[in-house]
């Protein structure tokens, strides 16, 4: 038996000579039949155009693996493992999660015909070769998420223009290039944007302060040059930033204090050069600061544990340059639990340091 899948197929499919042709809209497969070598039937599944099926033929699994069995093509796709499709009307997949099945092989441009498509996950495989420019076909996309694969080349600029994306993870590749100007100019839902652990390179997007729901931001481990847009003090609801591992420079905009919603601030091993700005202390939200291995100097604010910071848990400032005392009271911070300040030029001690380590 031969399986075959295409879109809404309707009745009436035409036998004509030998062949079957299908018709349905604009979309037209005609299939050949041979009945000297036994092709008894042909199974037609109502779907779309592009399917799983067709996706097959570019992934690699071991023989013993689930899917050997599972994706089979007897039965319906839309219970494969993995696969999800719309419950009311046509067969539409609507989602792809083949994430941690160690898969290899490239994702074929095929994919940008799966137009109903909102969630797709590949992560934690090993899939290579280019991200394809048709993922930018997916205009209900709203998930993609790729990282920890063996992906090489540009992030196709492409997806940047999906207006309904609210995720984008592709860390943990070996993605170049750089980042468009129009970054989030097309993007008004985007709410993650976890690009870490690659080769990119140039400038960080001043324009990256108009993803204005933007909450989680990593650009941790490539290879950006230049300075910290301050524009980044737009994104008033961000919660988790990571940036850092890379050639950034010159100082922490002061409009980082405008991050009111902030619980993670790590910028890391990287060549900034200023003072900290004290408003960072004053971020009630804050649970993680962590600057260390730059070249920060200044004092720190003596009220650093005051009552606004109070569910800060980690404060890390090490190999920094930092002078002065350390502030009395930073014992007062009931929820620290990490306070490296090792390999600055600071001098005193902390008082109620124990409270640290002594909660109940």
């Amino acid at each position: 038996m031969l399986v075959m899948a295409l879109e809404n197929t309707p009745e009436g499919g035409r036998c004509d000579s030998g062949r079957w042709r299908i018709e349905h809209g604009k979309t037209v497969v005609t299939l050949g039949l041979n009945p000297s070598r036994g092709h008894e039937a042909i199974k037609v599944v109502a779907v779309q155009p592009t399917t799983p099926v067709q996706m097959i033929s570019q992934l690699f699994w071991p023989s013993n693996h689930i899917l050997a069995t599972n994706w089979s093509t007897n039965t319906s796709f839309c219970h494969w493992l993995g696969v999800s499709c719309r419950r009311r009307g046509q067969n539409r997949v609507t989602s792809l999660d083949l994430s941690n099945m160690g898969l290899k092989g490239t994702i074929p441009p095929q994919i940008g015909n799966l137009s109903f498509l909102t969630y797709f996950n590949i992560s934690f495989n090993h899939f290579n070769g280019h991200l394809p420019a048709e993922l930018g076909q997916l205009r209900r996309l709203k998930v993609f998420e790729s990282n920890s694969n063996d992906f090489s080349g540009e992030i196709p600029s492409s997806i940047f223009n999906v207006s309904a994306i609210q995720w984008i993870n592709v860390g943990n590749n070996s993605l170049s290039g750089s980042l468009p100007d129009y970054l989030c100019s097309h993007l008004p839902k985007l709410r993650v944007l976890w690009l870490f652990y690659n080769e990119l390179s140039g400038d960080i997007p001043s324009h990256l302060g108009e993803c204005r729901e933007l909450q989680k931001l990593s650009l941790y481990g490539n290879k950006f040059t230049g300075f910290i847009p301050r524009e980044i003090g737009n994104l008033t609801q961000l919660k988790r930033l990571v940036l850092g591992g890379s050639n950034l420079q010159g100082e922490l905009p002061l409009e980082m204090g405008n991050l009111r919603s902030l619980e993670k601030l790590a910028l890391i091993t990287t060549n900034l050069t200023s003072s900290i700005p004290s408003s960072l202390f004053n971020i009630s939200s804050l649970k993680e600061l962590s600057l260390y291995e730059n070249q920060l100097f200044g004092s720190l604010p003596k009220d650093i544990c005051s009552s606004d910071v109070h569910r800060l848990e980690i404060l890390s400032l090490g190999i920094n340059q930092l002078t002065g005392s350390i502030p009395r009271y930073v014992g007062n911070c009931t929820s620290l639990r990490v306070l490296s300040i090792n390999t600055n030029k600071l001098s005193g001690k902390v008082c109620s340091f124990n409270r640290l380590f002594n909660r109940s």
